[in-house]
């Protein structure tokens, strides 16, 4: 399963994403038909549903790895070419990827946190919470794709070691990044009276804090949410995990973490502190993603060409 992840990684750098787009959606097809055949022919339940996933995922990964192989490709793997281990690139790798996974789990455990604060606060809450993450995951589906987008592109141009091409894309990214993240949160409002529908046994007064929660979440994301989770994927890829790993972990415990616990007697709602401390949470991310950016303290670790290797032109 993990080698589904890293060939549709290694496709994306290459700028074919299209390959990876493709690998998902037959993923999901598999995924439906066979939980539809295990589930409703063979009657195996929740078994079936596992089983279903189980073998989408080893079938598109044993397809994705295959095409991987080519060597039509500029990254590809030679399975002709004797094994051997790079500790070099290992601990390369190791650098981003160590830091990043400790941020991602670290994140996970805040959320599970804040949801127990929730949870406190009756089962009206607890509901209007998990549909407003729902409708909340959609209205960020453009934005998570830009992270990767972001990833992908900045690590090229650092690749590269050319400082203006990667200002320059950079300053693109970021612009095609609010301009598709709003559209898309406006879609995902104009669309969420549809969306609620779907919830028909939720009470109005759950409904009500759906709307309360989705226009703070969708309001400021608009304008902070690139700027706060899109950003910080560049300075990943210019090597400076480690302070993106302090400084998103900090804020996220003592801000978002915090301030939940901080505001939900004043509020006297947990789901209405949490996303009150989500907002905060984002100002102080963006303080200390572009403050860093722009003290330069990056350069460090990006490993660019020196200035007099630079070229002059316009990489557009």
């Amino acid at each position: 399963l993990l080698n589904i992840h890293l060939c549709r990684d290694a496709f994306r750098t290459q700028n074919k994403s299209s390959i990876s787009l493709m690998n998902s959606v037959w993923t999901n097809i598999i995924n439906i038909c066979g939980n539809a055949i295990l589930i409703f022919v063979f009657k195996l339940d929740v078994a079936g549903a596992a089983y279903a996933t189980l073998a989408s995922r080893m079938i598109t990964s044993i397809i994705a790895f295959y095409r991987l192989t080519s060597p039509k490709y500029e990254i590809f793997f030679n399975i002709h070419e004797k094994f051997h281990l790079s500790f070099s690139i290992i601990k390369q790798i190791l650098y981003i990827g160590i830091p990043t996974s400790i941020e991602n789990s670290m994140f996970t455990f805040g959320r599970v946190l804040t949801a127990g604060l929730v949870a406190r606060y009756g089962t009206k809450e607890t509901a209007a919470f998990a549909v407003a993450a729902q409708l909340d995951g959609f209205a960020l589906l453009v934005g998570t794709g830009m992270c990767t987008a972001t990833t992908a592109v900045i690590g090229r141009c650092v690749g590269a070691g050319i400082e203006s091409q990667l200002k320059y894309y950079l300053r693109k990214v970021m612009l095609w990044a609010h301009i598709g993240h709003a559209g898309n949160c406006v879609l995902v409002l104009s669309l969420a009276p549809f969306l609620l529908s779907l919830y028909s046994k939720l009470n109005p007064e759950t409904i009500h804090l759906v709307w309360i929660l989705l226009f703070i979440h969708v309001g400021f994301g608009i304008i902070m949410w690139p700027a706060s989770f899109i950003f910080p994927c560049a300075l990943r890829a210019l090597n400076d995990v480690r302070f993106t790993m302090c400084a998103s972990l900090s804020s996220m415990f003592l801000i978002r973490l915090g301030l939940s616990y901080a505001f939900a007697p004043l509020v006297h709602s947990g789901v209405l502190a949490v996303w009150i401390a989500m907002i905060c949470d984002w100002v102080v991310r963006i303080s200390l993603f572009y403050g860093r950016y722009f003290s330069g303290g990056w350069r460090k670790h990006a490993k660019l060409k020196p200035p007099a290797e630079q070229p002059s032109s316009n990489p557009n």
